[in-house]
């Protein structure tokens, strides 16, 4: 354990933590980080999940940290475009949004992996709920306010996996009167306004994709992995990936770094006629995160075809998709390809 020091947590309080040499509060097993929460939450209540605070059931050093409600990518337009029908999936994604928009674009399996612990918790709480609240309840239950409901989280919990129920118990079942609101708690949890993305997916617009979302999710397996990207490659244990979604992973990493763990993808996760999405760029209309990508990416890795491309079901966004094997189309549609490209 390293020394008592005083932090000040976003409010502006001042509250005493035990910190460690590398800045992560000290939760060494199940046991300690219920003994932890129960005795710490009147001061700081969950707001502990706004910092780093280590994952209480990994041996890992990942930290859990906030997860967006929804994601802020238009999920539709780009993960649509692609062909997923019976492929095995390998994402990202701290909303779980990667995970539910490839399935219902015909992933047969689909890997959620993250260096945030919080991805899989919130991911599985999610999928508990589709499968178990009707089109407007799940619309009641995903709103800022109502996240923390005890009552609709009893109507999902026993679907959860035993981790994650455990996780969510003690944030949702073991608050007392007198702690912090629902609100609070959170505004820790969540990144602002990430709830308000209601607008881009339809299984959150239309009733009919929701149900048939619910149906695929008792079908489809999804798998969860909490690893940091430079461990990426590991996912699966040797297991080969059709397609592999990055999301704006590309953003967080060091670009030496981020290199090498597409060849790793490659080498180690990537199926023959498998791809990559490498990046996609979320500020609607730019590419110069994409191309510069796209030029970087073409010298230094060789083998393969690097596109740069654009999509959107909103608005146009634009993006960068490795294919391993040039004859072998990534989008749905023949032809695609050379209609979404963007002119260099």
């Amino acid at each position: 354990m390293g020394k008592k020091e005083e932090k000040t947590d976003w409010c502006g309080s001042a509250l005493e933590s035990s910190i460690v040499g590398d800045g992560y509060i000290n939760i060494d097993s199940d046991a300690g980080f219920m003994n932890y929460i129960k005795q710490k939450r009147k001061k700081i209540s969950a707001r502990c999940f706004g910092r780093k605070v280590k994952d209480p059931f990994s041996d890992t050093n990942l930290s859990v940290g906030q997860v967006y409600a929804f994601s802020n990518e238009d999920l539709d337009g780009s993960i649509g475009t692609l062909d997923m029908a019976d492929r095995s999936v390998l994402t990202v994604g701290s909303s779980g949004d990667q995970v539910l928009i490839s399935i219902l674009n015909g992933a047969k399996d689909v890997t959620l992996v993250d260096a945030n612990p919080m991805a899989k918790y919130y991911t599985a709480l999610k999928i508990a709920a589709i499968k178990n609240l009707n089109f407007d309840h799940f619309q009641l239950y995903f709103s800022f306010d109502k996240i923390l409901d005890s009552k609709l989280y009893s109507r999902v919990s026993h679907d959860l996996d035993a981790e994650s129920k455990l996780f969510w118990d003690s944030i949702i079942l073991e608050k007392t009167h007198d702690e912090a609101t629902n609100q609070e708690i959170a505004y820790n949890i969540f990144h602002d306004m990430s709830f308000c993305a209601d607008e881009v997916f339809q299984y959150r617009k239309d009733p009919k994709e929701y149900y048939r979302l619910r149906d695929l999710l008792n079908k489809v397996p999804v798998y969860y992995e909490v690893r940091d990207f430079g461990d990426f490659y590991k996912a699966g244990n040797g297991k080969k990936y059709d397609a592999v979604i990055l999301s704006n992973v590309f953003n967080y990493v060091n670009i030496n770094r981020f290199v090498t763990g597409i060849k790793n993808i490659i080498d180690n996760n990537l199926s023959d006629d498998g791809y990559i999405q490498v990046f996609n760029e979320l500020q609607p209309y730019f590419r110069e995160h994409t191309m510069f990508l796209y030029v970087m990416l073409n010298k230094r890795i060789k083998e393969g075809l690097f596109l740069p491309y654009r999509s959107g079901s909103g608005y146009m966004n634009t993006h960068l998709i490795y294919c391993k094997n040039n004859d072998k189309s990534p989008f749905k549609e023949t032809g695609r390809t050379s209609e979404i490209m963007i002119g260099l």
